[in-house]
């Protein structure tokens, strides 16, 4: 069973890592003026800012990866935070290409840090093939051979919920 949100972790860490080289290499190469002329107090301006958008999303991955059952809030801080570090494409046309794809990564790694789902496969089956039942405390999936949740330490439901024959059938009396 995937216990943390790894291939969202890459995709993240990869965008904030190229969020963060477009930043540094636009201003570089506006500033020692091999790229067009731009406002000199603008540049340095961007560029630090879309630096602090890509140490930001360089933590809220890492925090992803450590802390996976808060996965859609680390998600949705690295996809807000690579929106916002399109501030970055405006410091030299060298980091737009590098600033775009790190975008594109951070936007994509967050969706999935959002969406990800710890177990998740066919209903009823963990990837081994054992069947799973839900924890009644933490909600995440764990085989029916254990006795407490390997995630939280609560004590496994023993009993299974009657079935339902009939939507509201206990109500009816």
């Amino acid at each position: 069973m995937e216990q943390r949100p790894t291939g969202a972790f890459i995709l993240s860490l990869i965008g904030s890592l190229f969020v963060l080289v477009g930043a540094i290499l636009g201003y570089l190469l506006v500033s020692t003026g091999s790229v067009g002329p731009i406002s000199a107090g603008l540049v340095p301006a961007l560029a630090s800012v879309t630096v602090a958008f890509g140490t930001l999303m360089i933590i809220a991955s890492t925090l992803l990866y450590l802390r996976p059952e808060l996965h859609m809030i680390w998600g949705v801080i690295v996809l807000v935070l690579a929106i916002a570090s399109t501030t970055g494409i405006f410091v030299g046309a060298a980091g737009l290409g590098v600033g775009v794809v790190g975008i594109a990564f951070g936007i994509i790694g967050g969706m999935f840090a959002i969406s990800w789902r710890p177990g998740a496969g066919m209903p009823g089956f963990t990837s081994a093939g054992a069947p799973y039942r839900v924890c009644g405390h933490c909600g995440r999936s764990i085989s029916v051979s254990f006795a407490h949740c390997p995630f939280c330490g609560a004590p496994a439901m023993t009993a299974t919920p009657p079935a339902r024959d009939e939507p509201y059938a206990s109500q009816r009396r």
